[in-house]
């Protein structure tokens, strides 16, 4: 299996690649993956620890909403953390780990910190590459099974790690600066919408990490056939514009979009892009990023 790179959204372009690699790295033009089944609503405002713990090579963050669980691959209402992890320093050259970098006590140390319920609370794990990264196969599958496993003598139940590989310059401390400002850290980013399209505004410091700082996510339900020309139901599209209406973003303000489509062909994605865009323009806003 292979490492899926990430490509980032500047206007014109917006796909986010997800892939449970626990393999090395590498690079697929295959389209995304399709966005987690989705959990049971977290009601309410959110209970707990809401802090994240930052460290020399990670950040671990705790999953509070449904939104954050929507946007987390192989989440679910037992998801507890999510560990962002820089993988850049982490080799001095493809067969040769940089165990200082690493820091695997402080990891455990920040795990420790968040309540767990043994057997049942899981955590999650994202590993960050720059696209120079000089990380061997073997190297990469290292690194996702030493963060798994501390984890799991800590208490958790792992998930496989999902490593992303960034284009052009990359710089962890930018990816994970949402998670020092704790504004809106306790909101409980409640869905607008019916159960066509569900719309939410991007409050929390995780939600803006996971989403690039999206102003908001459309979360559109059904099933979709990605084959066929036609392949938005009117029902759907009414829905899908009256949930962005009622996010009520400010003009210019960005989009993403998560999207359930098993049929696929050639011109898939290209018949998702512009819907997404046409939606967001439709809005006066800015496609972002898609996920299907």
């Amino acid at each position: 299996m292979t490492l899926m790179k990430k490509l980032f959204v500047t206007g014109t372009l917006a796909v986010t690649v997800f892939t449970g690699l626990a393999f090395g790295l590498g690079h697929s033009a295959e389209p995304p993956a399709a966005p987690p089944p989705r959990p049971a609503p977290v009601k309410g405002a959110v209970q707990g620890p809401t802090a994240p713990v930052v460290g020399k090579a990670f950040a671990i963050a705790p999953v509070t909403t449904d939104l954050q669980r929507r946007l987390i691959r192989s989440s679910g209402p037992d998801s507890a953390v999510v560990v962002l992890m820089d993988g850049t320093p982490l080799f001095k050259d493809p067969v040769t780990l940089n165990i200082e970098a690493f820091d695997l006590a402080g990891l455990r140390k920040g795990l420790k910190s968040f309540p767990v319920n043994k057997g049942t609370s899981v955590a999650h794990f994202e590993v960050h590459y720059a696209f120079f990264t000089d990380a061997s196969r073997d190297g990469a599958n290292v690194v996702n099974l030493a963060i798994e496993g501390t984890a799991r003598a800590v208490g958790f139940v792992p998930t496989s790690a999902s490593n992303t590989t960034h284009n052009g310059t990359f710089a962890f401390e930018n990816l994970i600066g949402p998670l020092k400002d704790d504004s809106g850290a306790r909101d409980a980013e409640t869905a607008v919408g019916d159960e066509r399209a569900r719309a939410y505004l991007v409050r929390t410091p995780l939600s803006r990490v996971l989403t690039e700082s999206a102003g908001g996510v459309v979360d559109i339900c059904p099933l979709l056939d990605g084959q066929a020309d036609e392949w938005i139901p009117a029902e759907v599209d009414t829905s899908v514009r009256a949930a962005i209406e009622k996010l009520k973003l400010a003009k210019g303000e960005r989009l993403t979009f998560l999207l359930n489509i098993p049929k696929r062909d050639l011109k898939t994605h290209e018949r998702v892009v512009n819907a997404c865009q046409r939606w967001a323009k439709g809005a006066g806003l800015e496609y972002w990023q898609l996920r299907y």
